[in-house]
């Protein structure tokens, strides 16, 4: 079934290196927006033997994070900026699996450089006095006064494991 699924995602939703949502039925493209919770796929393409195109896609999506210190929720591919209502970040974890998944596939220090930029991202931006919080806007770094509990249970925990 994975591969089945796999295979039809490569086929019909890759964009070299973006992934779109396209109509079930014409395949055409519907919506070319990068979701932060895509950021999961490249780590899943590393376990699925698929290295080199997890390596260009994982490119791509830090190359958002490096633009705004964070992923945004949503990233128009069409016009390149942040999908209006789709501004913060919210701590996900998905971007720093990925990395941690293609450092232990590859053992390319870059990767280790990655973490340590997500890591400085977070110190700089996400810091507060009572922990980490959520961005509100990756372009302002607006500090909202949330907290979502899979930061520490996942996105640290990834950090702290070996990612960085």
């Amino acid at each position: 079934m994975f591969q089945e699924a796999y295979k039809a995602a490569m086929q019909y939703l890759y964009n070299d290196p973006w992934y779109v949502e396209v109509n079930m039925n014409s395949a055409a493209i519907v919506w070319p927006l990068f979701n932060s919770l895509q950021a999961f796929w490249p780590g899943l393409q590393v376990l699925a033997g698929d290295i080199e195109p997890a390596v260009r896609t994982h490119k791509a999506f830090f190359s958002v994070w490096k633009q705004f210190g964070f992923t945004p929720e949503g990233f128009n591919l069409a016009t390149l900026s942040v999908q209006p209502g789709q501004r913060s970040y919210p701590l996900r974890p998905e971007l720093i699996e990925s990395t941690y998944w293609l450092f232990k596939a590859t053992r390319d220090p870059m990767y280790l450089d990655v973490g340590r930029d997500i890591v400085v991202s977070l110190q700089y931006a996400a810091r507060c006095p009572c922990g980490y919080c959520h961005i509100a806007d990756v372009e302002s770094h607006q500090q909202d006064d949330h907290m979502e509990s899979f930061f520490l249970a996942e996105t640290v925990w990834l950090m702290m494991s070996g990612c960085v």
